[in-house]
């Protein structure tokens, strides 16, 4: 993340490291409000999938179990 000195507006980066034999590649790209939104997109379908495979991957039928604990009395 970072400001954009030339048009004065924030900016969210993407830094790709890269090595090619024995060089290393450094590529930075500004990210647009389309690539940030289909990241969350991405995000947010990939956490409701693990909400509905949750039983099958800690072996428990409920989706309350990823409530935090309440307490009792």
């Amino acid at each position: 993340m970072g400001v954009n000195f030339e048009t004065r507006e924030f900016e969210v980066y993407l830094r790709r490291i890269n090595l090619h034999g024995k060089t290393l590649h450094f590529e930075t790209s500004a990210l647009t409000k389309a690539d940030l939104a289909d990241a969350q997109k991405a995000v947010s379908d990939l956490f409701m999938r693990l909400i509905e495979n949750y039983g099958l991957i800690v072996g428990e039928n409920s989706k309350d179990m990823l409530a935090p604990p309440h307490r009792k009395g």
